[in-house]
């Protein structure tokens, strides 16, 4: 190499002669710099995709080469992310190529000191074993003599990044298992913002989208740091700012939001709420509220029912709280002159009884003769009319299940119905107008004189009856039927349903429902091929000894 041309290759020289004299571009480039290539020059092709980390959905592009990841960067046309990445998500590429990634399942067996690997159809198998073998050891029929059906054995906890899709089916899945500690990461974070927004808005969680903060006035941003936390979501921040809107930043620590923002309220740990109430005080106070869009887009304009009592009427409770059950019936915080589907109680047994009131409605006067015209908020019904009337109208029957569907029936049916000899049932109907009505309890048996040929038949056709009101509810046909009761072994239906031709057996299964208050039983025999044995074996043996209970 000579002279000159170590000369010209010396930085300095390239800067004090170039036309880079402040030395912070080509003249400190080196030939080993210019030589270099990104890895993303050399890709075969482009795969769009979203970041699998975190539920704000940022756009990525992975590039492939030889059906390779190679890079992984940030997706400019994602209207979410623009490109952008969070540390996270920019080391996205590590899932894939990192030396830490294991392709394999590993195992360690109990007391062992080594993880051994394992294929991915033997691991599913042992997972799919334990949980079954779980299920069966941990069961629960009955608790204080009310009938739970559930494994306190196995819960499950899900995370952010599941979507609507996989957490529907995760809910259906433990549910059919008899699983009742299913907990999402979600609901944590959201289970007060039900209560905050659902009235207002029908749902809780965000109410918008996190682009609409750059068209924002104000943005308060309280016990978050969002500068760090949520670098990507924080980019709408910063262009609202952009645009002249006051950042304000509540929290005790000084972080970096707190450096990004306009106004830092350092308030001390705990006094969140007093100070969010005397902020809304203010605001109504000095009338500084967007009066438009609160009549126009929130539940403000409404007038709560007359019904209705707040804390300061009944010493720190609402109304309709039943102390004994420590439950609240959401009926009179309805809006004054409106029926809407209360986001709180049991939402399901709400449902069902307003459905069941309206179609007794119809029922009652279509056996009236009427001409029926009925546009209902669940039913429509178009100018009908039973010519052939019965001579006495036939008795109109309603299952229960809960409090509300007792009140129901016993304000509306002439019977009631239930499948399980739960004595809370019966006096919640006695309670509602139902004392001296029919109370008719349903039970299935399956007889065959031989026991073993009884249970088999049980399980083949009736299984599902185990699973009890609170499942079979929920299943919407055959598919649903098969997978709640997949795991359901002939013993375990035996256990439920009395087989076979044991006279006591049936006996003993039929009194908790005389004891409950029931004033007749149902019995249904499974089996189409078996009724006239059946009928036959409960004449002469059966009915005298139901008699005597």
């Amino acid at each position: 190499m000579g002279v000159r041309t170590w000369v010209s290759d010396w930085p300095v020289y390239r800067q004090l002669t170039g036309t880079d004299p402040l030395g912070r571009g080509r003249a400190a480039v080196t030939a080993h710099t210019q030589r270099l290539r990104p890895r993303t020059e050399t890709a075969e092709r482009v795969v769009p995709s979203i970041c699998p980390y975190c539920a704000v959905g940022c756009g990525q592009q992975i590039y492939v080469k030889d059906d390779k990841v190679v890079q992984i960067e940030g997706d400019p046309a994602s209207p979410i992310s623009r490109g952008r990445l969070c540390p996270k998500g920019s080391a996205t590429l590590q899932l894939t190529t990192g030396s830490a990634r294991r392709h394999e399942v590993l195992y360690r067996r109990p007391y062992a000191a080594d993880w051994e690997p394992l294929d991915l159809e033997t691991a599913m198998d042992m997972v799919a074993d334990r949980v079954v073998e779980t299920r069966r050891r941990t069961w629960e029929w009955k608790q204080d003599g009310l009938r739970i059906a559930r494994t306190l054995g196995i819960a499950s906890l899900g995370g952010a990044t599941l979507d609507n899709e996989e957490n529907y089916l995760i809910k259906k899945l433990f549910t059919g298992l008899g699983v009742v500690q299913v907990e999402n990461q979600a609901r944590v974070c959201h289970s007060s913002t039900v209560a905050g927004l659902g009235t207002s808005f029908g749902r809780g969680g965000a109410t918008t989208f996190m682009q609409d903060l750059q068209h924002a006035d104000c943005i308060v941003i309280q016990g978050s740091n969002f500068a760090e936390a949520h670098p990507v979501g924080f980019q709408w921040v910063m262009e609202a700012k952009e645009r002249g809107a006051r950042i304000i930043h509540v929290d005790p620590r000084f972080m970096r939001t707190s450096a990004l923002a306009d106004l830092h309220v350092p308030i001390r740990a705990g006094s969140d709420i007093a100070f969010l109430g005397a902020v809304i005080n203010h605001v109504l106070t000095e009338e500084k509220d967007f009066r438009e869009y609160v009549l126009a887009y929130t539940n403000a304009a409404s007038i709560i029912s007359e019904d209705f009592q707040d804390t300061e009427d009944l010493d720190g409770v609402f109304s309709g709280l039943d102390p004994d059950k420590h439950h609240y019936d959401p009926r009179s915080w309805q809006y004054e002159g409106v029926e809407a589907q209360a986001p709180a109680g049991d939402v399901d047994e709400q449902y069902e009884q307003k459905t069941q009131g309206e179609a007794v409605e119809v029922i009652r006067s279509l056996l009236a003769g009427e001409n029926v015209n009925h546009h209902g908020v669940h039913f429509d019904v178009e100018n009908a009319k039973l010519w052939d009337l019965p001579d006495t109208p036939p008795p109109i029957g309603i299952a229960v299940s809960g409090d509300r569907s007792c009140e129901l029936a016993g304000l509306l049916a002439d019977l009631v119905i239930a499948t399980e000899p739960e004595p809370a049932l019966i006096s919640a109907f006695d309670r509602h107008g139902g004392a001296g009505k029919p109370k008719i309890g349903q039970m299935p048996i399956c007889y065959d004189t031989d026991r073993d040929a009884a249970i088999a038949r049980a399980h083949d056709q009736a299984r599902w009856f185990g699973g009890g009101w609170p499942v079979n509810s929920e299943l919407p046909g055959p598919d649903g039927f098969a997978g709640a009761t997949q795991f359901v072994r002939p013993e375990d239906v035996a256990r439920t349903i009395p087989c076979g031709d044991d006279v006591d057996a049936v006996v003993e299964a039929v009194r908790p429902y005389v004891d409950a208050g029931f004033t007749e039983v149902a019995l249904v025999q499974i089996g189409g091929d078996h009724q006239e044995p059946y009928l036959e074996w409960s004449q002469h043996k059966l009915l005298p000894a139901l008699r005597e209970l």
